[in-house]
């Protein structure tokens, strides 16, 4: 099992080094989540380094793509070409690495839909380099698809699930109606709070749409052991401050190694243990 971090910077490249097996870099153009702009040619620089390392190195390019979207991705595909994946949902961005003989560096992720083994291994025919199991499968459920795997295997081992994403604006739009102030894209300090529930869901916005967060992030670190066939295991870093995250991933490091520590931050274990986690609630 490898562990995947998540950087933005050559600082954090710098300070995860040491702990990570390599790396996931997000870009803006082609991804929601994405909190830094780095331009092509920062990420190019960024991906050399962790290359020389001898460390791998994966892009973040999952998006619902628009048609002016596939053009950016078609140049993305030909230049990284030889990073070791990038990450994707859209089935439009498969359908062109097809046609360029160049699925081998693609990492299917949609994050819902692959809940069985045969949806995980469809596109292992086509030679893509691996798939993403759901973000909302059980314990149990993984561990069946782990062990019929025909290609490398991803998960979330850590991060805020996102429970909805929209390309609407729905944050903006909420405060254009309300005639309050303007804010910045891509400011990661908003949550949202449903009327006859306690917790506090953040929210983001950026030029691609809108995201709504789990409260709480999922962590994976008392389940190592029985995911042990997993390739890939991916520490997200959406709404968590730099100094913790770094924290996170050394402490993911520690217990794959054998050592005894605790996160950093509270977290849930998701759905691994339970089919639903919200219930309805009683009428009034």
């Amino acid at each position: 099992m490898k562990i995947l971090s998540v950087i933005e910077s050559e600082k954090d490249f710098i300070k995860l080094k040491a702990l990570s097996d390599g790396f996931i870099i997000r870009y803006d153009r082609l991804n929601y989540k994405s909190r830094n702009r780095l331009s092509i040619e920062k990420i190019w620089q960024l991906s050399e380094n962790i290359q020389a390392s001898e460390k791998e190195v994966f892009l973040d390019c999952t998006l619902l793509s628009t048609n002016n979207e596939l053009e950016i991705f078609v140049a993305i595909l030909k230049k990284f070409i030889k990073i070791n994946g990038i990450i994707v949902s859209d089935i439009g961005f498969i359908n062109i690495a097809l046609k360029e003989k160049l699925a081998h560096l693609l990492i299917y992720n949609p994050e819902t839909l692959l809940t069985n083994h045969h949806d995980f291994n469809f596109f292992a025919d086509y030679k893509l380099y691996g798939a993403f199991l759901a973000k909302e499968l059980s314990l149990e459920e993984a561990i069946e698809i782990l062990a019929l795997k025909k290609y490398k295997s991803f998960i979330i081992g850590f991060g805020h699930l996102n429970m909805f994403y929209s390309r609407r604006k729905i944050l903006s739009n909420y405060l254009k109606s309300e005639k309050k102030k303007k804010y910045a894209l891509n400011d990661f300090h908003f949550q949202l709070r449903e009327e006859l529930r306690p917790d506090f869901l953040p929210l983001l916005e950026t030029i691609h749409g809108s995201a709504i967060f789990r409260a709480k992030p999922l962590s994976l670190l008392a389940e190592l052991k029985q995911l042990q066939t997993l390739d890939y295991l991916v520490l997200d870093n959406v709404f968590i401050n730099r100094a913790s995250y770094y924290q996170v991933v050394s402490t993911f490091k520690a217990v794959l190694s054998g050592s005894i520590k605790e996160l950093p931050v509270e977290t849930d274990s998701g759905l691994l243990y339970n089919k639903s986690l919200i219930q309805k609630e009683p009428k009034q």
